[in-house]
């Protein structure tokens, strides 16, 4: 379990993917009965990333999935500034929600469905002072969230 973690005063250069937050059911400890972790009160805050590269295998973007079972709750984004170098294309309709699984090739992760933030099975997500620049343009939206229960985002 992660619970109350407070990351604060980042400055990154040259990230593939600046922010990433992720439950998956790869369970180490080969005991059967253990359950899935939980991800929760989480605040990210004061980052600032530039020169940010192409992954090894394509266009990456943040990241907070959570697991439909399992999910991430009550993550805070606040004066957070990313510019990524853009260019994907626009996603085709089965790019839009791919699956969530740790069972195979992450073939979203080649072309993700967003330019600057994915996010899944999510409960509770504020995203205050937060702004995405692209040094090309991208016919991405900038944000995908999708089974997100309490999105709420401010502007400063």
């Amino acid at each position: 379990m992660i619970d109350g973690v407070n990351y604060r005063d980042i400055t990154i250069k040259g990230a593939a993917c600046p922010i990433f937050v992720r439950i998956t059911n790869r369970l180490l400890s080969g005991d059967p009965n253990k359950k899935i972790g939980t991800i929760k009160n989480v605040k990210i805050s004061n980052v600032s990333v530039t020169d940010c590269q192409p992954a090894k295998h394509g266009i990456r973007m943040s990241t907070i999935l959570g697991r439909a079972e399992s999910l991430a709750e009550n993550i805070v984004l606040e004066n957070v500034k990313i510019i990524y170098k853009g260019g994907g294309g626009r996603p085709r309709s089965e790019e839009l929600l791919p699956p969530n699984s740790n069972n195979g090739p992450h073939h979203w992760l080649i072309q993700p469905p967003a330019a600057a933030l994915y996010v899944r099975d999510v409960k509770g997500l504020t995203l205050k002072n937060v702004e995405f620049a692209f040094e090309a343009r991208d016919l991405r939206p900038a944000i995908f969230a999708a089974e997100v229960a309490g999105l709420s985002r401010w502007i400063t």
